[in-house]
């Protein structure tokens, strides 16, 4: 007889601790409310139960109560049930009104792997990027979400715009080269010359690549032909270039150039 009443005594508990729930929202009382959906969150044996009396919880804690911590520690407890995305928003909200800068980054990254949305999934990978680059200060990381947004959804203006300046601070020549080259096709015709111009000086100076600058240049002063950076670059190169032809012109024959 005991054990049978040990065996029943959780089924019994999850039914009064329902009662105590039951009559908290009755008399519109939250606290004793939170209290008991804080134990049946606990006690329910089946995942998907307990998460959506977490959910509750946590809609209580937040709403309610103004109590973000609470909130928190329920929507995680929500994590991994069929409620999973409705968490995910809300410990995203949560994690952003409190400054939890890297569990935002982490929720939002999660959520992107999980949205069904497709502008949404993109606003969040754009939203992780921006997040690390001026919260976290991982300029790799803000770099990978780029490339991610870029990859899925196509490159934006605002993406490349980004991804160069990231490029950049990480002095990740080759890489900045290719994403100039992305930005310049989505430029509009005004601002394309300059951005050319800048390719050639990076190739010239980072790359050693002087066919490709010269290219560069060259496209710029095609889109501009007043365009001061790329014709006075041109002008050095070629001109140089002339000086060591007509030096080793005059060499005798067999006498090594430089």
């Amino acid at each position: 007889r005991d054990y049978v009443r040990r065996r029943h005594l959780p089924r019994l508990l999850r039914r009064a601790t329902r009662a105590l729930a039951k009559l908290a929202t009755e008399a519109r009382d939250p606290r004793s409310l939170e209290n008991a959906l804080g134990r049946l969150s606990g006690m329910a044996p089946d995942p998907e139960e307990r998460g959506r009396v977490a959910a509750e919880l946590g809609r209580l804690c937040e709403i309610e109560l103004g109590d973000s911590a609470g909130a928190i520690e329920a929507w995680r407890k929500v994590l991994g049930t069929s409620r999973d995305h409705e968490a995910l928003g809300a410990l995203s909200r949560l994690y952003e009104a409190t400054g939890a800068h890297r569990e935002l980054s982490q929720v939002l990254d999660r959520r992107a792997d999980v949205e069904p949305d497709a502008e949404v999934r993109e606003r969040v990978l754009l939203q992780v990027a921006e997040l690390r680059a001026t919260k976290l200060g991982d300029r790799a990381g803000a770099i990978e979400a780029l490339r991610r947004v870029i990859a899925t959804f196509g490159a934006t203006r605002a993406a490349t715009q980004k991804l160069v300046q990231l490029l950049e601070q990480e002095r990740r020549w080759e890489d900045l080269a290719s994403a100039l080259e992305a930005d310049v096709a989505l430029a509009p015709a005004e601002e394309r010359a300059g951005l050319r111009a800048r390719l050639g000086q990076l190739r010239l100076a980072r790359l050693n690549d002087l066919p490709g600058a010269i290219a560069a240049f060259g496209a710029a002063l095609s889109a501009d032909r007043f365009d001061k950076t790329a014709r006075l670059a041109l002008e050095k190169i070629l001109g140089g270039t002339a000086e060591v032809k007509a030096r080793d012109s005059k060499m005798p024959p067999g006498a090594p150039s430089e």
